[in-house]
């Protein structure tokens, strides 16, 4: 939980400000035990695939969708597709850099061009 001159001390800083994690949220928010993000955490981890925290512990039945996305809506999160495809391992940080590259190559080509990208 984040006090009013934590924010204050943060707009001043040229660090970038940590972003939270969703577990924290949850934590915070009296959503989940420490033990329940703790197993799910650990399921995350598991070889068989990653899969968000959200999911799993909506499959758990501790916390519901609603309660996500209320958390999520509050705390205006949200993930870049390519930080998902690094976290599920779809993906290397090599293919990522290289993907935004092009994306970037072809954007400025259509500035440059005068289309709507």
């Amino acid at each position: 939980m984040r006090t009013l001159g934590k924010e204050k001390e943060h707009e001043h800083s040229d660090e970038p400000e940590s972003p939270v994690r969703l577990g924290a949220l949850l934590l915070a928010e009296g959503l989940v035990t420490p033990a329940q993000l703790e197993e799910a955490l650990r399921v995350q981890r598991a070889p068989a695939g990653y899969a968000p925290l959200g999911h799993i512990l909506i499959a758990q039945r501790i916390i519901t969708g609603d309660q996500l996305l209320s958390v999520l809506g509050r705390h205006r999160r949200s993930s870049k597709p390519g930080d998902i495809l690094l976290e599920s391992r779809e993906i290397s940080r090599v293919q990522l850099d290289t993907a935004l590259a092009a994306q970037e190559h072809l954007l400025d080509g259509h500035r440059r061009s005068g289309q709507a990208a």
